[in-house]
C-alpha cells in the first residue's frame, strides 16, 4: 500500500513539473515574455485612453482596431502571432499570470 502511495506522488510530481511552461521553454515562434509584457502594456494604455474619450461605439470600435494595429507595427508583428502567443501563455496560467502581474506593475509605476 506503501508503494502505490509513493508512486502516485512520484508520478503526480512528474506530471505536474512537465505541465509547467517556463519562460525558456516557449514553442518557437511564440513573442517572448519581456516583448509581450511590452506589447500587452501598450495595448492596454491606448485602451483606457481611448475609453476617456466621448465617441460613438462604432467610432470606438474602428479606434480599438486601429490602436492593436499600431501597436504590432511597433513590434514588428502581425494579429496572428499575438492571437497564437497569448493562447500559449493563456494555457499555462502561472506564467500569464507573471505576465500580467508585470503589466499591471508597469502601468502602475506610469501613473
Amino acid at each position: 500500500m506503501r508503494t502505490k502511495i509513493i508512486l502516485v506522488c512520484l508520478i503526480s510530481t512528474v506530471w505536474f513539473t512537465a505541465c509547467e511552461l517556463r519562460e525558456d521553454k516557449l514553442p518557437e515562434g511564440i513573442i517572448d515574455k519581456v516583448e509581450m509584457i511590452e506589447i500587452i502594456t501598450d495595448v492596454q494604455m491606448l485602451e483606457a485612453a481611448q475609453k476617456q474619450l466621448t465617441v460613438p461605439a462604432e467610432m470606438r470600435s474602428a479606434m480599438r482596431d486601429t490602436t492593436y494595429q499600431v501597436v504590432f507595427n511597433k513590434y514588428g508583428i502581425d494579429s496572428a502571432l499575438f492571437d497564437s502567443s497569448l493562447r500559449v501563455y493563456a494555457q499555462h496560467p502561472k506564467l500569464m499570470v507573471e505576465v500580467m502581474e508585470e503589466v499591471a506593475s508597469k502601468i502602475n509605476s506610469k501613473k
